[in-house]
């Protein structure tokens, strides 16, 4: 089994002040406070939001510090997205090679962050955490301030749920914030690139019908080869070979055309899957265009430019020119 390399988990807890500027959601206060940035929950609902047909998730990141009270709190501002993971609607299971993944990832670009949980989607199916969700947790983020956090992209519901009492429970709130500086320690905390996962579905599946294709080829090609010997065996005269050779030319060409409505009906196949796997616009940059007038367009939130930067692994708001093609994730 894989676990998640944190190397700063040991690290002591230093104090902290909270961060400027933030608002509640939820009801009452929980000792322990959870407080996540703005840009990256919003990062977070529009990756869940992406598939609504399979569970999505992935890994939070931060620090954790003690207030004056010396209580502990935590400050999300970074995510990784979980890579290669088996999912269904119901389901969603990490995999060895997801493991792999998330721990490159953080060694490489948040070496200074530490883990703080996990996050993942229940489409449908609102907010709570099964027995596999609780097994999750409990064997890869069991530390007292590691989190959960739930998204139900359908009915656009969500949730942190946290140890209470080495217990899992669901928080009773959760804090949102614009902005962050840790001013005792003189700590900056910096949003990073979130570099999106790009669905490997489409390729996999182009792939798995070339070999088929490949095969089938393969076969064919024998079964007329063997054919062909068997008739040069058999048949001595000339003029009954050449007829021979005829009657396999005229099976030949039945064969070609079938193959040709097999290549047909799987590339059909291929792109009904495409359709049913991929919802991203590809978009060609017009004069006069902005990620702050797309993301009003398609998200209806000026906000969401800062998603379309990551979501395409641009430098910033800047960053495009006129023609160039651009991914934008729609919702289901």
């Amino acid at each position: 089994m894989v676990d998640i390399k944190d190397k700063n988990s040991e690290q002591p807890v230093i104090l902290g002040t909270y961060p400027a500027d933030y608002i509640k959601i939820g009801t009452e206060e929980e000792n322990f406070r959870i407080f996540i940035s703005e840009n990256t929950l919003s990062d977070v609902k529009a990756y869940l939001s992406s598939d609504k047909s399979n569970e999505l998730g992935g890994v939070l990141l931060g620090d954790v510090y003690k207030d004056d009270s010396q209580n502990l709190f935590i400050v999300i501002d970074e995510i990784v997205i979980a890579r290669f993971t088996e999912a269904n609607v119901t389901r969603l299971t990490f995999t060895h090679k997801t493991w792999e993944y998330i721990n490159d990832k953080i060694d490489k670009e948040f070496s200074a962050k530490r883990v703080l949980g996990w996050f993942h989607s229940h489409p449908g199916h609102t907010v709570f955490l099964s027995s596999y969700d609780k097994f999750i947790h409990e064997n890869f983020f069991n530390r007292d301030f590691m989190v959960a956090y739930v998204y139900d992209p359908i009915n656009n519901t969500e949730g942190f749920f946290l140890w209470k009492e080495k217990l899992l429970s669901k928080a009773n709130c959760f804090y949102v914030y614009s902005d962050f500086q840790t001013n005792k320690e003189n700590i900056n905390i910096l949003n990073s690139d979130i570099e999106i996962e790009k669905k490997t579905k489409e390729s996999n599946l182009s792939e798995k019908i070339i070999l088929v294709i490949s095969i089938l080829s393969l076969i064919l090609s024998a079964v007329l080869l063997i054919k062909y010997f068997d008739v040069s065996n058999k048949y001595s005269d000339l003029g009954d070979i050449n007829g021979r050779i005829k009657e396999l030319k005229e099976e030949d060409i039945k064969t070609n055309g079938r193959i040709d409505k097999l290549v047909t009906a799987l590339e059909t196949s291929s792109d009904s899957s495409k359709r049913n796997l991929s919802n991203i616009l590809k978009y060609q940059i017009k004069p006069g265009d902005s990620l702050r007038k797309l993301a009003v367009q398609y998200y209806k939130d000026e906000g969401k430019y800062n998603f379309l930067i990551r979501y395409n692994n641009l430098k910033d708001e800047n960053d495009i020119a006129i023609g160039q093609i651009i991914e934008i994730p729609m919702e289901r």
